[in-house]
Order: structure tokens, then C-alpha cells, then sequence
């Protein structure tokens, strides 16, 4: 009789359940872990970009009260404005992965078979989870060797600015979990995991 590697290999699933069991532990407890620090993140990102946007708003609409009532500019708001608008950046880039908002080129995706579409964007969002892993230690860094310096303006440590950049990584990460996990589903439609998810017309 001849020997079959792959039907002892079905076998051996069938027998232990090891397909099941697998699923059940890693979708049912680690993917549901994944999601819910993403929706926690997102809770996070959405007040704290709701305050920048605020901060932002107020100090421009000061300064330029101070420059028609007073003549004279503010120097301090600009320079506090450009670190919160950096805050914006960081913070909403994760908000907007979990709206689908990100800029990008579907057209491959789209076009490819299940089977290789399914490979893709599992593949695409893991490059973004490595990248952002790298930046958010390369920004940490950055951030560390600013604390013995200060603004130009602000008399307080640029770490502290600085830091916003490795913060707002960590939460795009924590808000790319989900997307990370996802493509792996057994039944789950891959495009439901892109970044672009915005269709025209919509």
C-alpha cells in the first residue's frame, strides 16, 4: 500500500480536531483580544484628536485677535499649534485606518483570485505593522535624546512634543490589530481589511 503524506496529515486533523481547536483559540480568544484593543485605541485617538483639533483652533483664532486688536503676533501659539498639528497627524491616522480612509492602490487586490487576494492584504497591512513598529522605537529614541533641549519659543523639554510621534504609533498599531488578524479568518472577505476602503460614488 502506498504511503501518503497528506492523507495521514487529514488524518491526523480530523482525528484531533487541531483545525477546530485552532480556530477556536485563536479567533476566539485572540482576535477577539485584537479588536477590542483596537476599539479601545479608537476610543482614545478620537477625544485626544478632538482635543488637539480644539487646542488648535483656540490658539489660532487668539492669535489672530492679538494681531487686529493689538498689533503684535504671538510667537509661543504658532510654535505650540505646529506640535499639536503634529499630534492631528499621528493621532488621526489611526482613526482614519479604522474608517477605511487611507490613500492607496486597490486595483491588484481588486483583480486578483480569493485565494491570492486573501495572501495580499494580509501581507500589505503586515509591511505597515513592521514599519510602524520601526518608527515608533526610531521616534522614541528621537524623543529621548530631545530632553535636555528646549522650544524655541516654550521654555519646556521637546520631549514631550516629541514624544506625540511614538504615542500616535502605538495607537495606529494598537487600531492595525485587527486588520493584521483579519485576513485570516476563514470566511472573511479580505477587502473588508483594506486601509482603502472608500468606493466611488460612495
Amino acid at each position: 500500500m502506498r504511503f501518503s503524506f497528506r492523507k495521514q496529515l487529514s488524518r491526523f486533523r480530523q482525528s484531533f480536531r487541531f483545525h477546530y481547536l485552532w480556530r477556536a483559540f485563536f479567533f476566539g480568544r485572540i482576535y477577539a483580544g485584537m479588536e477590542k484593543l483596537g476599539e479601545k485605541a479608537h476610543w482614545l485617538s478620537c477625544r485626544l484628536l478632538v482635543a488637539y483639533t480644539l487646542a488648535v483652533g483656540v490658539l489660532i483664532a487668539a492669535n489672530g485677535l492679538m494681531r487686529i486688536a493689538l498689533h503684535r503676533s504671538v510667537l509661543w501659539t504658532e510654535e505650540l499649534s505646529l506640535w499639536l498639528l503634529t499630534g492631528v497627524c499621528f493621532v488621526g491616522s489611526g482613526i482614519a485606518i479604522r474608517k477605511g480612509l487611507h490613500v492607496g492602490i486597490t486595483i491588484i487586490i481588486e483583480l486578483a483570485p480569493s485565494c491570492t487576494k486573501r495572501a495580499l492584504v494580509f501581507a500589505g497591512n503586515f509591511f505597515i505593522t513592521v514599519f510602524l513598529v520601526f518608527l515608533s522605537g526610531v521616534s522614541f529614541v528621537s524623543a529621548l535624546d530631545a530632553a535636555g533641549k528646549t522650544g524655541k519659543h516654550i521654555e519646556i523639554p521637546l520631549v514631550l512634543p516629541y514624544m506625540q510621534i511614538p504615542l500616535g504609533c502605538i495607537l495606529i498599531l494598537l487600531q492595525m490589530l485587527p486588520f493584521l488578524g483579519g485576513p485570516l479568518l476563514k470566511d472573511a472577505d479580505p477587502e473588508k481589511y483594506l486601509l482603502t476602503r472608500i468606493v466611488p460614488g460612495d
